[in-house]
């Protein structure tokens, strides 16, 4: 029987037969995220029976295109935040503990993931995670999970793949760089665990025979129940005699890295430990493949190797993005980097440790360079900053994590010969934790004034970043923060977040559950509960502008001031986005990329999609009837960075050109020989044209070939003792692009000159 039939049979006849087939059924996911999120085994079991005491209540609410698991994995982390504060065991524990664990657990990736896991699903939208939970959590195939979400096979297996990767970019701003692979085999091995023997019986037998309730079981779910009694109440007391629509409600951004809190009540951290110069980083994920790449650290100065420095990895592989987690060199300051299987586009490797400055070497396919098996940063010495985080009231604040992030430079005119190491690294660096004072230090920072900055993290706080350096910043302020920071008394003071609360309703004023309510300038949101309701925290004081999204229904924009009233954010059906791509001769590009540019609201929408096998994409859930700017990508066409497309589902058909790959070959205008060693740079535009030296081809013996992601290439070329010279590439007959040079010798009196010769060596 289904899971509503089930709660339907128990709700008219108290069946216990019933009952315990729904306990057996679900317990595994119930006990499985108690047991992650209060961290203790008879906590766990109450928190497990309180569930299922208060699914008992509800049985006879649920229709038959409920997901269960769904509804249970909202209400587990409900009852285990209440268990949690009920009895005071708050027990966030600090990353740095786990991460000094990784290194001997059996399963370091698991350990990562688990701690994160829950809050990450709960930020998924409703039918996404339904979609996670129905595969992993209850192990039904993709047709099985289309029956129960009303989609075809096809579509189910999409809506899958697509909620793994939204998880593990949720779970990259957490700190936990997973590959879908490997999240995925993570999820079907250890989501759901095997629950503690006896349990089940004991759940059913004391549920329906009503003696849960004398218990701590009990307890919590009358906790619970009363809670949700009260969300009501407020909700009632703020609508009744309401004579127009109630103003929005303000929400806050979930800054990559942040920790959400979603709950009505504040969420407290346990004090960290004292060190918070840096972390033991966990080991890298598995990458597939067979490759590695040793990097070496030493100290600039000494050439001494520098054991145990911290290596953050970037990789750009098959199209994907990857971070996997944090390296540590050897005793001989080395690190042998996996590389991922397929084709790599980039890689980043850097380095951070304590007293040195930090670097990071990039290679990339597109500089045309062949991937060196190895290479060796060389850190300068660094010296040490500091401060310390207090509340309004100017109380010590522990456990904040603290983030270094370096303003890295515009690279278009920097050559790949110059742009292969720099200081920093791609992304935000986390050094810790403010210890019980508040305090917490950074050993990296580089004597000569470089542009980075400090962010501040907490759950119960807004998040702050206002402690930033620049090398060119010479004003008062400028030269007083960094003055503090070098004497270590930097104080940065975290709001506390206000709170603000509202539901989500159709036309109907039915509710809109799994609802996201984002910031207007972030993608990431809370979503609403299957009421439509919504609590949020950590808002900035004043009015802030929200955007309200949902799967079926436009995006809705609105203003309000948090710590006001509840609020009513009604949606209307959405618009229609209808694309076709093709070639110019009509043939459909499968995969290429929409993506919207105009965010509703500078970002809040974050909207992208692949064209399928008809070349054809559609949004549902677009802004109604509205002109957006769009851009359109395919690999190997020249991009259409701005289209504008209207959202009344008229299909408009979008044709992608060729990307030009160029070649050529320079030669000595007066001797006909090839130029031994010469620079060509592309470039694109019609009047003005804008070089990307970047892109630097690095020519030998007369021969250069330059591919050009957008369109009209332009090719300048430069060699030792010639006049630069720019030209137009043209197409032949046979549609390729070719662009040769006759270099002559430099001008002394200076100029550049442009020459641009025929295939045949004649003048264009």
């Amino acid at each position: 029987m289904e899971d509503h039939q089930l709660l339907a049979d128990y709700a008219r006849t108290g069946s216990e037969a019933a009952f315990a087939q729904l306990v057996e059924r679900h317990l595994g996911l119930v006990h499985s995220a108690a047991r992650r999120q209060v961290q203790d085994d008879a906590l766990a079991a109450d928190v497990a029976q309180a569930v299922f005491l208060l699914l008992a209540r509800k049985a006879g609410t649920f229709g038959p295109k409920s997901v269960l698991a769904g509804w249970l994995f909202r209400t587990t982390r409900f009852v285990a935040a209440r268990a949690q504060r009920a009895e005071g065991r708050r027990q966030r524990r600090e990353q740095e503990a786990l991460a000094m664990q990784e290194l001997h657990a059996p399963d370091p990736h698991w350990n990562r993931l688990a701690p994160e896991l829950d809050e990450a699903l709960a930020g998924l939208a409703e039918p996404d995670r339904n979609a996670l939970l129905l595969r992993f959590a209850e192990g039904r195939n993709h047709r099985e999970v289309g029956v129960a979400l009303g989609l075809t096979e096809e579509a189910a297996k999409k809506r899958v793949n697509r909620a793994l990767d939204k998880l593990r970019g949720v779970l990259a701003t957490k700190g936990v760089t997973l590959t879908v692979a490997l999240l995925a085999g993570l999820l079907t091995d250890r989501l759901v665990a095997t629950p503690p023997a006896g349990l089940a019986t004991t759940i059913t037998g004391s549920v329906v025979s009503g003696a849960a309730h004398a218990g701590a079981a009990g307890s919590l779910a009358e906790q619970v129940a009363a809670a949700w009694r009260w969300t009501r109440v407020k909700f009632a007391a703020a609508f009744v005699g309401a004579a127009a629509l109630l103003t929005a409600l303000v929400v806050t951004s979930t800054q990559p890295g942040a920790r959400p809190a979603l709950s009505p009540e504040p969420v407290s951290t346990a004090n960290a430990s004292a060190e918070s110069v840096s972390h033991t980083p966990g080991v890298a994920p598995r990458l597939n493949g067979s490759e590695t790449f040793r990097l070496q650290v030493v100290a600039a100065d000494s050439g001494d190797p520098l054991p145990g420095a911290r290596v953050p990895l970037n990789f750009v592989a098959n199209g994907e993005w990857l971070a996997p987690d944090d390296l540590v060199t050897d005793a001989a300051g080395v690190c042998l980097v996996p590389l991922p299987r397929g084709a790599l586009q980039r890689m980043d490797a850097g380095a951070h440790v304590p007293g040195f400055e930090n670097r990071f070497f990039t290679w990339r396919a597109d500089w045309q360079h062949p991937r060196p098996e190895g290479y060796t940063l060389r850190l300068g010495r660094a010296e040490t900053v500091g401060g310390q985080v207090v509340d309004e009231g100017r109380k010590p604040l522990a456990g904040v994590s603290v983030w270094l992030t370096y303003h890295l430079s515009d690279t278009s005119w920097r050559e790949p010969d110059e742009d292969r190491e720099r200081l920093g690294f791609m992304r935000r660096i986390r050094l810790g934790v403010t210890d019980a004072q508040g305090r917490w230090l950074c050993a990296t920072i580089p004597p000569a004034r470089e542009r980075f900055a400090f962010e501040f993290e907490h759950p119960d706080y807004v998040k702050e970043d206002s402690l930033s350096v620049s090398r060119e910043d010479s004003s008062e302020v400028g030269r007083e923060v960094l003055a503090n920071l070098r004497a270590r008394k930097a104080v940065t003071v975290l709001r506390a977040g206000l709170v603000a609360f509202g539901r989500v309703v159709d036309a109907a004023g039915e509710p809109v559950g799994g609802a996201k309510i984002a910031p207007a300038w972030h993608q990431e949101g809370v979503l609403a509960d299957g009421d439509g309701q919504f609590t949020v925290r950590r808002l900035p004081p004043g009015d802030v502008q929200l955007v309200a999204t949902a799967e079926g229904f436009a995006p809705k924009k609105f203003n309000a001031e948090a710590g006001g009233e509840a609020l009513r954010v009604q949606l209307e059906p959405g618009g229609l986005l209808r694309v076709r791509v093709v070639t110019t001769n009509d043939e459909p590009i499968v995969g290429a990329t929409l993506v919207l540019h105009d965010g509703f609201g500078d970002g809040a929408l974050g909207w992208d999609d692949k064209t399928d096998a008809d070349g054809r994409v559609t949004w549902q859930s677009a802004p109604r009837d509205q002109a957006l700017d769009f851009g359109v990508y395919a690999e190997g066409y020249v991009a259409f960075p701005h289209q504008t497309l209207r959202t009344d589902g008229t299909e408009r058909t979008i044709k992608l050109y060729p990307a030009p790959v160029v070649n050529g070959k320079v030669v000595d205008a007066t001797t006909g020989e090839p130029v031994r060693r010469f620079k060509a740079v592309p470039g694109t535009g019609l009047d003005v044209p804008n070089f990307d030296r970047s892109l630097t081809f690095y020519g030998t013996n007369g021969q250069y070939t330059l591919r050009f992601p957008e369109g009209f290439p332009v090719v300048r070329i430069e060699a030792e003792g010639y006049a630069t010279e720019i030209g137009r590439p043209q197409p032949d007959a046979g549609g390729a692009w070719r662009c040769d040079f006759k270099l002559r010798r430099e001008d002394p009196n200076g100029g550049i000159h442009g020459v641009v010769l025929n295939a045949n060596g004649s003048p264009a």
